[in-house]
């Protein structure tokens, strides 16, 4: 089947260059704080736990641009006798044909394709939407679309949207999933800055260990701290697996475990701020 998609344009090589220089950046910089640890497990400071924070921002940056090159490069458009569809990595738009009318009510929302890409803009409406498909060779989907038009349809089709991911898209919709992932995250890495921050003042030894006398019994060093975050860092993982599975069963429970979640990490930094 012929398919028409955006062609490539200077935003999309930006994309390209810009994700490969934050990957290289940020994949560079935390392998020398790996390094520096390594050799020296006390000399993790605030300006190094800034460093290995803007390294991970960096990495994850050049990740989110990457996976926006390849969404943009996986936009499609194909035109059977029936429907217009839109595929994306993601997922398909169905646009049915007899769908299609002059001119689409003034509340109707727009939704744009290939807005990044080199091409003409194609504009389809329909009594629920505007569709604006950016794409090279508008002429040709022009034609073929006429054609199919002419032919006239022979089934029915629901206007809409289907995911390859539909737990994913419900997730990104819901606001109560999408604040507490962000807050237990944020709760976590302030969770490591609070440590980076007083790690160096810290004396060799620290007592870990005292009797009824408030006698230390046993000391550590300061390494010791790590264990904290490195437990509620673990336990954010399990609570967000847990969560998302919960979620699929029954949404409510995903999200009060999740907020359960956002009050251990919270609980955390309080005590590591004592």
């Amino acid at each position: 089947m012929k398919y028409w998609r955006p062609g490539w344009s200077f935003q999309h090589l930006l994309l390209l260059l810009a994700s490969l220089t934050l990957l290289v950046g940020g994949g560079l910089g935390l392998v020398q704080l790996v390094a520096v640890l390594r050799n020296d497990r006390l000399a993790l400071d605030v300006v190094r736990w800034l460093g290995g924070v803007s390294a991970a921002a960096a990495l994850t940056g050049g990740v989110v641009l990457g996976l926006r090159l390849v969404y943009e490069r996986s936009i499609r458009y194909t035109v059977d006798r029936n429907t217009i569809s839109v595929w994306t990595w993601s997922g398909q738009q169905v646009i049915p044909l007899a769908a299609l009318v002059q001119h689409a009510p003034s509340a109707a929302p727009e939704q744009q394709w290939g807005t990044l890409g080199r091409g003409e803009p194609v504009v389809l409406t329909t009594p629920r939407a505007r569709y604006v498909l950016r794409m090279r060779d508008a002429t040709g989907f022009w034609d073929a679309l006429t054609q199919r038009q002419e032919l006239g349809v022979n089934q029915q089709v629901a206007e809409g949207a289907t995911h390859r991911w539909p737990l994913w898209a419900a997730l990104r919709r819901d606001a109560i999933m999408r604040w507490s992932i962000g807050s237990t995250a944020g709760l976590m890495i302030l969770a490591w800055g609070i440590l980076a921050w007083r790690l160096p003042a810290l004396p060799p030894a620290i007592g870990v260990r005292f009797d009824a006398l408030g006698d230390t019994l046993g000391a550590r060093p300061p390494t010791a701290l790590f264990v904290p975050p490195l437990l509620g860092s673990l336990l954010l993982l399990l609570h967000l697996g847990v969560s998302i599975w919960l979620y699929r069963i029954h949404r409510s429970a995903g999200q009060m475990l999740l907020m359960t979640a956002v009050l251990l990490q919270a609980s955390l930094v309080a005590v590591l701020l004592v």
